[in-house]
């Protein structure tokens, strides 16, 4: 079997085995992207710094994959978080781990660190060889409420329609200004995970199948 057949098996297996019950974390989703080697995926964090945010994120498998760890970035700009980096968006994954292990790690432990990341236990835990926003980690040290402010806005700006209705396109936009959300449209532009608002009339079609109401 050549490397890309086994890695497409292993994928395919990955994926699989997510639809098992407890595998992917709740409020956690991920789809294969225009191939198997690139996932989209969102989450919506309900508790911490974070809650109420919904971001967008990739897991980018390269061809060193499953002996290698994958390849995890966030939408441009959408984050300020200790294990993110600014200049690029990747999460670091050393806090869960060490040192990736083929026979043992696998896309469900990859997608629980990513929820956990949000929580305050995973923060408390960090060290400075581990973070990789070395402004972000000061503050959430030194400055506990600027960094709760910050976080907060990250996770309000994620979730007001100018970006959560952001329609994919083919935006190149380098930055995201956190005090004009709508400078981020089209940031999630090949993202397949896109939200729309619905009308009255379908709220009120969902509320009747709900709730079994008349009519």
């Amino acid at each position: 079997m050549s490397g890309s057949t086994f890695r497409k098996t292993e994928l395919q297996s990955q994926f699989a085995m997510l639809r098992q019950p407890g595998n992917c974390p709740e409020g956690v989703y991920v789809s294969p992207s225009k191939s198997l080697d690139v996932w989209d995926g969102v989450i919506f964090v309900r508790k911490g710094y974070y809650q109420g945010g919904v971001f967008r994120f990739k897991i980018q498998f390269t061809t060193s994959y499953p002996i290698r760890a994958p390849l995890v970035t966030f939408s441009k700009g959408s984050l300020i978080h200790p294990l993110i980096d600014p200049r690029d968006d990747h999460l670091a994954l050393a806090s869960g781990f060490p040192e990736w292990d083929s026979t043992k790690d696998n896309v469900v432990k990859l997608l629980f660190y990513i929820k956990n990341i949000f929580k305050t236990f995973h923060l408390n835990k960090l060290n400075d060889g581990l973070v990789i926003n070395g402004e972000a980690w000061r503050l959430f040290q030194s400055n506990r409420a600027v960094f709760a402010k910050l976080t907060s806005q990250c996770a309000t700006i994620s979730a007001t329609p100018t970006i959560l209705y952001d329609q994919p396109t083919n935006s190149t936009n380098s930055t995201r200004d956190l005090a004009n959300p709508s400078s981020s449209k089209g940031e999630n532009q090949d993202n397949a995970f896109a939200f729309r608002q619905l009308s009255e009339e379908e709220m009120n079609a969902i509320r009747q199948a709900l709730f079994e109401e008349d009519p």
